[in-house]
């Protein structure tokens, strides 16, 4: 199993490309070369070409630490933006898809506007998908007062940096590169979780690096669904049977509106009474929860990084199984109290992180593929 593969997704700076794609980014608005409410200006008027469910927008995938990325939406090629309404989220989304050069290399960008989003938050993030590079930038504040957060993946690097931007100065805080998006949260935990977790978030919905729900149950088989949670699957599943689509069909957006607590609930049902539509909805749910191919549950219980990421779950009573693993596989307690609060929490697991990874980490790791569509808030 490879643990290090997770979702992800990224942006590219205009002034990172060559001339003629600049000029292209340039027209959209992006949140590199305007201001805030420039870059609204700019899309806000856009007609809506199409719409798309979740998960159906884009593929986002991690081998062995390095990231992948495709546009599953089957749009022409054009200069101009498209729109895209993206069910669940009130964002507003815009997709370029380009031919580029006598290799008529296919050339991508999505990006994500949160015009709203507080100073503190990401309003403009960005996934550009190339033949060999890809990259992931962020804005907050605008170009005169805020920060810029970028990503880049190639020649087998990632970069990960950081900028401050006030009234035309620009100073870089954070500056760091690693093979692997792993490495680069085992060396540099506290930046991972502050600036870069958020901006994954924004194009997938969810923490990718970190095991999903579906994972983390499917490891730690003896936990058991809350009954109030498992009654509501139940009356979902029931609807998902109707023999009207609309019925069918605003069950299956209730259900995979569902958190953790559901995936867990479904895991744990027998399916035998099920259609097999309503079947195939609900196993579309759980691999929408999943961000590893674990081809032994088991063999996780042995995958120091694994248990390590699951320190830092939602539920805590994964947090505690998780550390009674990892101390069963350290031979050894560790400092740890799975029911702190988030802050707490964060730091604890940071800090075991930093101190644990170089001990845990394997030499070497089969080569696997992870694939998890993005989910969006």
């Amino acid at each position: 199993m490879n643990t290090t593969s997770r979702a992800a997704t990224f942006l590219l700076l205009p002034f990172l490309l060559a001339p003629s794609v600049r000029a292209q980014v340039f027209v959209a608005g992006s949140s590199a070369s305007t201001s805030r409410e420039g870059a609204k200006r700019s899309v806000e008027d856009l007609p809506i070409h199409s719409k798309s469910p979740p998960g159906q927008l884009l593929e986002i995938g991690v081998t062995d630490g390095m990231l992948s990325a495709a546009l599953l939406l089957d749009l022409p090629n054009r200069v101009e933006p498209y729109r895209i309404e993206v069910e669940g989220t009130p964002a507003i989304w815009t997709v370029r898809k380009r031919m580029l050069g006598a290799a008529n290399s296919l050339y991508v960008i999505v990006t994500r506007y949160d015009f709203d989003a507080p100073e503190e938050e990401y309003w403009s993030t960005m996934l550009t998908i190339r033949a060999t590079y890809f990259a992931i930038n962020a804005m907050r504040g605008n170009t005169t007062g805020g920060m810029r957060v970028r990503l880049t993946q190639s020649n087998g690097m990632l970069s990960f940096t950081c900028t401050s931007l006030d009234r035309g100065a620009q100073n870089s805080f954070v500056n760091f590169s690693a093979p692997t998006l792993k490495q680069l949260q085992a060396e540099h935990p506290q930046e991972v979780r502050k600036y870069l977790i958020p901006m994954l978030h924004n194009l997938t919905g969810r923490n990718l690096l970190r095991p999903g729900a579906t994972d983390v149950y499917r490891v730690f088989n003896a936990l058991r669904p809350d009954p109030q949670v498992a009654r509501r699957l139940d009356d979902l599943l029931i609807r998902l049977e109707s023999d009207v689509y609309a019925v069918r069909d605003q069950a299956s957006k209730d259900l995979h509106s569902l958190g953790a607590g559901a995936v867990l609930a479904a895991l744990r049902r027998d399916t035998g009474d099920l259609s097999a539509e309503a079947r195939n909805r609900l196993d579309l749910f759980i691999s929408n929860h999943s961000n590893l191919p674990l081809a032994d549950a088991r063999a996780a219980l042995k995958d120091g990084p694994f248990l390590l990421d699951c320190l830092d779950d939602e539920d805590a009573n994964v947090r505690a199984a998780a550390k009674s693993a990892l101390e069963k596989l350290l031979g050894q307690s560790i400092e740890f109290n799975p029911t702190q609060d988030d802050q707490s929490r964060a730091t604890a697991v940071d800090a075991l992180r930093k101190k644990l990874d170089p001990i845990l980490r394997p030499t070497t790791r089969p080569a696997t593929t992870s694939r998890a569509p993005a989910l969006t808030r």
